[in-house]
């Protein structure tokens, strides 16, 4: 038996723990505090399962941050820009590294996708919570009004309860009735009866925790406590508790830790799936950002070129005038470089445009306001031209062996398949009869005025099973075939996601291998026109040169500097592009790509293959059981 003060003791602790919870439930920063100390905690702990996950992660941004404090700025605008340079003077200028972190630190895409991992480890801990102990308490209280017939006279007093409830009309109606069914009426003995009002005061308190099973079964402890007193008049007090414990348990239907526990196995895996797609997001943000700001620059520099093609039109424009009115060029010469030069003009302009479109939106994608005043750093490209091409070398064959091994996104789609076949057990499990075994026991108190003493000596319990016949399954066959089809499609899947490597592989070393040629083209092509350029101006010098000759030669070697930048920057990104594709770009915690080198380790069978084919095995025999 427990003893009372042992009780007593217990119930003050549990009243104390539920202040405790009801205090801290005005606090919400308590609650957001303990919610990212969970998730976080989830995210650190698998983040080594995913190669390429930063170590440190966080979903908070800080405020007032000014990210363009502190960098160098540009001084007078350049004259390409003719009157919009301005808006360029004393602004600041970025570089690829600082662009890239601020992109990562600022960015609403890369911040969305950030909090997109962040809820999914958050939905975890629901799901952990759902096998761990979880602890309930209520409490309530009631003040009734009630009647008492109370009977003087004869042989001493009675008193007969009448609630009341209801109307005061149906409560009076009652109460005749209950008055001419009394015995106590018209007994002849000198007994009377009157009628008292009284209060009662009625408590109930229940504390208790219940604990899911991973293998199905359900633990559940309960202690409650009822309390009775009337306020006025009748002094009678009535107490009782209870201490209740049950378990149950299915034996068919729902049983076993792999068919109870798919819920939360089903969430541990996806928040591995989000790491997993996290990490290849930030090899994609980090190609997409270096791509826009090579652009902001490649247009840049076609700006530079084309500005300078139009003031050699102009030049020339003057030349072929003063020589026509010399009679040394005729009147279709002249025309012939006017139309030139106003080409140039419109091209100018059309350059311009392009480059500040693209500087607004480079702004926009590292959550800078387009009004900002920020330039590039030209360096960066420069820097570019002077290395020269990086061209991996590789064949299409074995960047398709290292993509399949590595690819964050295709080892996805191999555990995709496990899953679907873990649903088809599920989806099998619900089509057996249930089978469910019970256990109950119950210990009251010890009298109607001791509630805080339990008699084990009472203790009552019994057992149960219930049977569930599985005569309509309608439903849970249809899930059962669902499931499997989810399966096949899954397996499809799968399977077309390696052959969208394949291609995806092949197409990114086509494309660079063109780019590399390409590249090699417009080199020849700035020299060769750098040449006619030259010989042009010497035939003009002589007087031999015609319009149409000098304004192709213009423009050509003007075109063959624009090919040549846009050479450049497509190799570079069709290269990151191709180490994105491969899955070993791997990008640093400030948003910069490690840098490769071609000395790859090619595996032999990719163990994602090896793993996935397992995984389409067991599901195919599983799916037949």
């Amino acid at each position: 038996m427990i003893t009372k003060p042992n009780l007593k003791a217990a119930c003050a602790r549990l009243a104390a723990c539920a202040l405790m919870a009801a205090a801290a439930g005005c606090k919400t920063a308590h609650y957001r505090e303990k919610a990212d100390d969970e998730t976080y905690a989830i995210l650190k702990a698998k983040t080594p399962e995913v190669l390429g996950m930063p170590s440190t992660f966080s979903i908070e941004k800080q405020a007032g941050i000014d990210f363009l404090e502190g960098l160098p700025r540009l001084g007078a605008p350049e004259e390409p820009l003719g009157e919009f340079g301005e808006s360029e003077r004393n602004a600041v200028i970025l570089d690829l590294v600082k662009a890239l972190e601020i992109a990562v630190k600022n960015s609403r895409n890369y911040q969305f996708q950030k909090e997109a991992l962040y809820i999914e480890a958050l939905n975890l801990t629901g799901d952990r919570h759902t096998f761990s102990p979880r602890f309930r308490g209520s409490a309530d209280a009631q003040i009734d009004r009630v009647f008492r017939t109370v009977a003087t006279g004869g042989g001493g007093a009675k008193s007969t309860v009448l609630d009341a409830a209801g109307a005061p009309g149906a409560m009076i109606a009652k109460y005749a009735e209950l008055v001419g069914q009394s015995t106590l009426k018209g007994t002849g003995d000198g007994a009377t009866t009157r009628t008292v009002e009284d209060h009662r005061l009625t408590r109930q308190t229940s504390f208790g925790v219940s604990m899911l099973l991973k293998g199905g079964g359900r633990l559940a402890l309960d202690f409650t406590s009822d309390f009775l007193r009337f306020i006025t008049g009748d002094s009678r007090v009535a107490t009782s508790s209870a201490l209740v414990g049950s378990f149950t348990q299915p034996l068919l239907r729902g049983a076993g830790r792999k068919v109870a526990a798919e819920r939360l196995t089903q969430a541990e895996r996806d928040v591995l799936y989000a790491l997993r797609d996290f990490t290849r997001f930030r090899k994609i943000f980090t190609v997409d950002t270096t791509n826009s700001y090579y652009r902001v620059l490649q247009f840049k520099e076609v700006l530079r070129n084309n500005y300078q093609n139009y003031q050699s039109n102009i030049e020339s424009t003057i030349q072929i005038k003063a020589r026509e009115s010399e009679g040394r060029a005729s009147s279709s010469d002249l025309g012939r470089q006017e139309q030139s030069e106003l080409v140039a003009y419109r091209n100018w302009i059309s350059s311009l445009t392009r480059y500040q479109n693209l500087l607004d939106n480079f702004k926009i994608q590292l959550g800078l306001p387009p009004d900002a005043k920020v330039v590039l750093n030209d360096g960066d490209l420069m820097d570019l031209r002077e290395a020269g091409l990086l061209h991996p070398d590789i064949s299409a064959e074995d960047s398709i062996l290292i993509a399949l091994a590595s690819r964050l996104d295709f080892y996805n789609d191999r555990d995709f398949v496990d899953d679907a076949a873990r649903n088809v057990a599920v989806a099998a499990s619900d089509l057996k009869a249930g089978l469910d075994l019970g256990v109950f026991a119950t210990v009251p108190s010890t009298g109607t005025d001791s509630w805080d003493t339990l008699n084990f000596d009472r203790i009552r319990y019994s057992a149960s099973v219930a049977l569930d016949l599985p005569f309509d399954r309608k439903f849970e066959r249809n899930a059962y075939r669902r499931a499997l089809i989810d399966l096949d499609r899954t397996t499809r899947n799968y399977s077309l996601a390696e052959d969208n490597i394949k291609q995806d592989l092949r197409a990114a070393w086509r494309e660079l291998n063109e780019a590399r040629i390409n590249y090699d083209i417009q080199i020849k092509a700035v020299e060769v026109n750098e040449r006619r350029v030259r010989e042009q101006e010497i035939r003009k010098e002589i007087g031999i040169a015609t319009a149409l000759d000098i304004v192709d030669a213009q423009n050509d070697y003007t075109g063959s500097l624009n090919g040549l930048v846009a050479a450049i920057v497509d190799h570079t990104i069709i290269r990151l592009q191709f180490w994105r594709d491969m899955g070993i770009l791997f990008i640093k915690e400030g948003g910069q790509w490690e840098e490769i080198v071609d000395d790859y380790d090619l595996p032999g069978p990719p163990p994602a293959q090896e793993a996935a084919a397992a995984s389409v095995s067991a599901a195919a025999t599983l799916g037949e059981v």
